[in-house]
């Protein structure tokens, strides 16, 4: 409206432009000119001198017809790509929507993959088709990826080492040091060299010790029966493969444990709505991990729970209630291998983003906004 009214005070002529660079930057035509039906034209005043290549082709870039530049022609494409990413039309291939049908059926799931393409199909994509990876920095401090695997580590070897106690409680917690020892010199979890580590790790062993005491960490009459429990099967048509962190026997029957170093429920898969609030993982542990396990006899788990190794509580308890949601959950990730269509969509409140290592890739923002607010206006092409 600020905009309206302020070409409305105009008496005989408005003049519209745009700075083609600011300091360092480039600088892309707003699409309000779009709207307006303007073309922008080169200023006439400008000098078509060049005292390099480079300067040459940034004249030549928005011109139009064809050069034996190589080099100029790629960033002519390079640049269309980028008018088109900024603009108000669907997205394309740039943006994983590519229209590649993936149908492989040996393709090996794991509840995390899952997790990611049900967030975002992009960030599964740009993982696993795409092969990218974060640069690979120097560590210097503990990060939350090697944390909890020298957690995980360390209370597996502290289960093995008090295997068949009568208080499993009591005789990890007289075998933790050892076990966590021996956790910090395992080649998986990779620990690296740290600053004062020799303090730190006082620390790491109190938040351990403190998670082993709590009531949630082990019920009353339940005995472990596997950590790190590996497996290998089917699920809903999917070849799913990974491992849990802990199976107990209950009186009430199996459970399946996972351990979090965070202090909050993990978040799930989008629903109908766009959010994500479909939990995936323990109901694959339940119904496609526990019955490989020997004890099973072939049965589901009969619920499962994540517990926060910092709060020393279980954070939520899960049951396999949920069918008519997975399978819903299901489908649309078989339209999405189906079509090809790994776009750019994170869940509506971006959880998908919060741990995510190709955000420069995907430039997510208003941008997105632009497109879905175009689709659902039919401008989109």
């Amino acid at each position: 409206m600020s905009f309206y009214f302020t070409l409305l005070t105009a008496s005989d002529s408005v003049t519209l432009s745009y700075p083609k660079t600011v300091g360092a930057d480039e600088k892309l035509k707003s699409e309000v000119f779009k709207d307006l039906g303007v073309n922008p034209q080169a200023f006439a005043g400008e000098h078509d001198v060049a005292s390099s290549m480079g300067e040459l082709r940034l004249t030549k870039i928005r011109q139009e017809g064809t050069s034996d530049d190589f080099a100029l022609e790629r960033a002519r494409n390079a640049y269309a790509v980028e008018l088109r990413r900024e603009s108000s039309e669907s997205q394309d291939e740039f943006d994983g929507r590519v229209g590649v049908p993936y149908d492989n059926p040996d393709h090996k799931w794991s509840a995390s993959q899952l997790k990611n393409i049900g967030q975002c199909g992009f960030k599964w994509f740009a993982e696993k088709l795409l092969r990218l990876k974060p640069i690979e920095e120097m560590e210097g401090e503990l990060t939350p990826a090697t944390q909890g695997s020298l957690y995980h580590k360390t209370l597996e070897l502290a289960v093995i080492r008090a295997d068949k106690s009568k208080d499993i409680r009591e005789a990890m917690l007289d075998v933790l040091d050892d076990a966590f020892a021996e956790a910090e010199q395992d080649g998986e979890v990779g620990l690296p060299v740290l600053v004062n580590w020799q303090y730190e790790r006082g620390e790491h062993l109190k938040l351990l010790r403190t998670a082993i005491r709590s009531e949630d960490f082990i019920r009353e009459g339940a005995r472990i029966i596997a950590t790190e429990f590996e497996f290998d099967t089917e699920w809903k048509g999917f070849q799913v493969t990974g491992s849990v962190d802990r199976i107990d026997a209950t009186p009430d029957g199996l459970i399946a444990i996972d351990y979090k170093t965070g202090k909050s429920t993990p978040k799930g898969v989008k629903n109908r709505e766009g959010k994500a609030a479909i939990d995936i993982q323990i109901p694959i542990y339940l119904s496609a991990a526990v019955p490989t396990h020997e004890s099973s006899q072939g049965g589901p788990g009969t619920e499962g729970y994540y517990f926060s190794l910092k709060k020393a509580k279980s954070l939520k308890k899960v049951r396999l209630d949920n069918e008519e949601e997975l399978d819903g959950f299901v489908l649309r990730v078989r339209q999405i291998l189906t079509e090809g269509d790994f776009s750019v969509s994170p869940d509506v409140d971006q959880n998908a983003c919060t741990f995510c290592d190709y955000e420069a890739v995907c430039r997510k923002g208003n941008r997105i906004k632009r497109k879905e607010a175009a689709k659902k206006n039919g401008q989109s092409v």
